[in-house]
């Protein structure tokens, strides 16, 4: 990921839980709840005074608890956790008194852990999204692939996995032999152009921050922690992947994305289609570098070809889409490709001739 160091304004901290509560709606009830009493609570606020602007800071505050918990932290709080306990079945009863005084116990480590680290929510299910938009910009050539925000790129070895969208009734793409199945289902009227082979990836490289290692348990415990604790199927996931991740060896550059993005993609081998692909990233970058990234990429094509996936959710109104930028001599033309669930439930592909495509020219 990328980040900035300035730290969240006091006053803009009851809003963002506000508004995190609304994002989480009814997948994650225990956040839902605990948003809005953090959102009013002082104590809890104030040991958030270090978290980057740049980081979703309810995000960061429940990681850190979580990963407290999974460490093995003793605390009746746990039973609310089935990520921890292993149990589906959870405790009756408010968890905010145990929330509270868990955060109040464990101080120091949750102020540590929330100024320090970085959102970096491996969902692996978000490749079976980015599978027929990648099958989509390499139109069957070979590629190289460069994810920005890579974390520890699970996203990255999207070719390692079986995908089964629901109702397609073609059986099962992807790497057969592989212990990991994505299941999706597709919405709306145009099923996703999925691939009977997944596309060819002869090269490929991820940028963060702070890469994870699979081989790390910390770094691995950290992403595990990222998730919702309810949602144990995720978990599951995430380890399978990670055991692919530690059997196929990525380059993952430790930068940050917006001022390494071009130049580790000129590395890729020329007579590779280019691809470069970020999800759920942009959140964390301002306005200025967004601009920027647009614009290294954009002066990379004038050298050669360079196609963009974009999985980000960066309007309340709209929900997470999922746009491809063309990139050619120095201009971009972006087509919006689907709607789709942010965590990969679903995926609505879209009519590209409705409103697209939007071009624009970039010097």
């Amino acid at each position: 990921m990328t980040g900035g160091l300035d730290p969240v304004s006091p006053e803009d901290l009851p809003a963002r839980f506000l508004a995190w509560s609304r994002h989480v709606g009814g997948e994650a009830p225990m956040y839902d709840t605990l948003c809005r009493r953090v959102a009013g609570d002082g104590e809890i606020l104030a040991l958030l005074a270090d978290v980057p602007a740049t980081q979703p800071t309810a995000n960061v505050l429940f990681a850190a608890v979580h990963y407290l918990l999974l460490g093995g932290a003793v605390s009746p709080l746990a039973g609310h956790y089935p990520t921890v306990t292993g149990s589906v079945v959870t405790p009756d009863g408010d968890p905010w008194p145990l929330f509270k005084a868990f955060c109040l116990e464990h101080a120091p480590e949750i102020r540590h852990l929330t100024a320090t680290r970085t959102v970096q929510t491996n969902e692996v299910r978000r490749s079976a999204m980015l599978m027929p938009a990648i099958a989509t910009a390499s139109a069957g050539r070979p590629i190289a692939l460069v994810e920005l925000g890579a974390a520890a790129g699970l996203n990255l070895r999207f070719d390692r996995y079986r995908y089964r969208y629901a109702g397609v009734g073609a059986g099962d793409t992807g790497d057969q032999r592989s212990p990991l199945l994505l299941r999706t289902t597709p919405r709306g009227s145009l099923m996703p152009p999925i691939p009977q082979k997944v596309p060819d990836v002869r090269w490929r490289r991820g940028i963060d921050l702070h890469p994870i290692d699979a081989a790390d348990p910390d770094g691995v415990r950290w992403a595990a922690a990222l998730l919702w604790p309810n949602q144990v199927e995720r978990l599951e996931r995430l380890r399978t992947a990670m055991g692919i991740a530690r059997a196929v060896p990525v380059d993952i550059v430790e930068g940050d994305a917006v001022t390494l993005a071009a130049v580790n993609a000129a590395d890729a081998p020329g007579d590779l289609h280019l691809i470069v692909m970020h999800s759920f990233m942009l959140n964390q970058i301002d306005a200025q570098g967004r601009e920027s990234l647009d614009q290294a990429l954009a002066r990379l094509s004038r050298v050669r070809a360079v196609d963009r996936l974009s999985m980000e959710w960066l309007r309340p109104d709209e929900g997470p889409m999922l746009r491809m930028t063309r990139y050619r001599d120095g201009e971009a033309v972006t087509v919006t490709l689907a709607a789709v669930h942010h965590h990969g439930e679903w995926i609505e592909w879209l009519d590209q001739s409705s409103g697209n495509p939007l071009t624009t020219s970039i010097t």
